[in-house]
């Protein structure tokens, strides 16, 4: 609410913040108020869904940064900057399923996390998979400012970048002590 009216400032704020919160809607809106509601049950979605989708965004930001360089197409680093806020949306998204599991019992098995203790774990895989978003993200503008040729270690770093986002990926999912190895050697 702002009285007299809201200011235009203030909606475009709004719009801006909501798109990078995952299930909130504008469900009401006047000339001195906004309502907004979640309109997302996060306590019935499995948190392995809300992990494999954002590992699924990283592994595809990175996949294009690749791609970045045997194309060349600027469009392809402003794609990877858009899909971070789609990655940010479900680092709050997963924050939510967290909270709402510590919370309350009955949804610990109903997001699928077999012991409360988990529930740090998981938060802590999300983050560092938002992090890698954002690193990725600004590998990306700094390309896009770079106007000369990029040097072939860079295109190395970030394919090793992959590499070891993959074995990590496979280390946590399936506790895998030799791609927890091959991570370190990386």
């Amino acid at each position: 609410v702002q009285n007299p009216i809201l200011s235009e400032d203030l909606r475009n704020n709004m719009r801006r913040i909501l798109l990078r919160l995952s299930g909130l809607e504008i469900v009401e809106e006047a000339a001195n108020y906004i309502i907004l509601q979640s309109i997302v049950d996060a306590s019935y979605i499995p948190i392995n869904r809300t992990l494999d989708r954002m590992e699924t965004l990283v592994e595809s930001m990175l996949e294009d940064l690749i791609k970045y360089f045997k194309i060349g197409d600027t469009g392809i680093l402003d794609s990877i900057v858009e899909r971070d806020n789609e990655l940010d949306k479900f680092y709050f998204f997963l924050s939510k399923q967290i909270a709402l599991a510590i919370k309350k019992e009955e949804v610990l098995d109903r997001v699928g996390i077999e012991d409360p203790v988990l529930t740090i774990t998981y938060k802590s895989y999300g983050r560092c998979l938002e992090e890698m978003g954002d690193i990725i993200v600004s590998m990306a503008r700094y390309l896009s400012r770079e106007s000369k040729a990029i040097d072939q270690r860079i295109v190395e770093l970030i394919k090793l970048m992959e590499k070891g986002f993959l074995q990590s990926v496979k280390a946590f999912r399936e506790n895998s002590e030799e791609s927890g190895k091959a991570v370190s050697n990386l």
